[in-house]
C-alpha cells in the first residue's frame, strides 16, 4: 500500500467536492502529527555577527527541516550570511539555507530551508556580515522542526 500523499483520485471522484476536502483535511492532520516545531529563533534589530548560538540539543540522531529568513530592516553596506551547524553521522557540518542579504537593499530578503540528518549534539546558527559599513540592520527568523 502506497502513502495517501501518492494516492490518484479518478475524475469522477474528484469531482465529489466535500469527500476531496475531508481526505485534504485527513492529510493536514497527519502531517501535523509527523512534524513538530523543536526551536525557534526571532531576532530583530541586530547590526553585527552573531556568533555561534545554540538553536536545539536533540536526544538522538533524528531529521529535522531548518527555515531561515533574513531582511534588511535598515540600509547600510555588507552582505549577510547565516550558517547552520550541526553533526551528522558522518561528522561536523554547515550549510547556508538562505541565500546572502545584500544590506544595501531596503526590500533585500532570502529565505530557505534545508533537510538535515543531526546527531545527539547541538544545532547552532550564526551571521556575518561581510564588507560592513554605515549601520546596516537586519532581523533574522529560524524554525527548526522535527520530521517523523
Amino acid at each position: 500500500m502506497g502513502k495517501i500523499s501518492d494516492f490518484t483520485f479518478s475524475t469522477k471522484l474528484r469531482k465529489e467536492v466535500e469527500l476531496m476536502d475531508f481526505i485534504q483535511e485527513v492529510r493536514n492532520a497527519i502531517n501535523a502529527a509527523v512534524t513538530a516545531q523543536v526551536a525557534k529563533v526571532e531576532s530583530t534589530g541586530q547590526t553585527g555577527d552573531i556568533a555561534s548560538t545554540t538553536i536545539f540539543i536533540p536526544d538522538t540522531e533524528w531529521f529535522f527541516r531548518v527555515s531561515v529568513y533574513m531582511i534588511t530592516t535598515t540600509t547600510g553596506t555588507g552582505t549577510l550570511t547565516c550558517t547552520i551547524a550541526y553533526t551528522d553521522p558522518e561528522g561536523a557540518k554547515t550549510i547556508s539555507p538562505a541565500a546572502s542579504v545584500d544590506l544595501s537593499d531596503a526590500s533585500g530578503g532570502s529565505t530557505g530551508n534545508e533537510f538535515i540528518v543531526s546527531a545527539a549534539s547541538a544545532i547552532s546558527f550564526s551571521t556575518a556580515i561581510a564588507g560592513k559599513a554605515g549601520n546596516p540592520q537586519y532581523a533574522i527568523y529560524i524554525l527548526l522542526e522535527q520530521i517523523g
